[in-house]
């Protein structure tokens, strides 16, 4: 099994909606809590989107709306 085959596995465990809650720490301080989202992008099947959205806290309990998203592809690798 090539490395692509192992990575496109895992992503497509990962599909669908995460509940997600993250303590940041050092020169920010503060937590993320909502949802995170991975689904393949349009017709592209070796690139998944990943999103977060929810609220942001930091370090003085001032709460923010966030959002950040990330494109993955899978390549193979030599």
């Amino acid at each position: 099994m090539s490395e692509v085959d192992v990575n496109d596995r895992v992503f497509r465990f990962l599909e669908g909606a995460w509940n997600v809650r993250r303590r940041l720490e050092g020169s920010y301080e503060g937590e993320f809590a909502g949802k995170a989202y991975l689904s393949p992008e349009s017709d592209d099947e070796a690139t998944y989107l990943y999103t977060e959205e929810g609220k942001l806290t930091d370090g003085e309990g001032q709460g923010f709306e966030a959002k950040q998203s990330y494109l993955y592809r899978l390549v193979e690798t030599k």
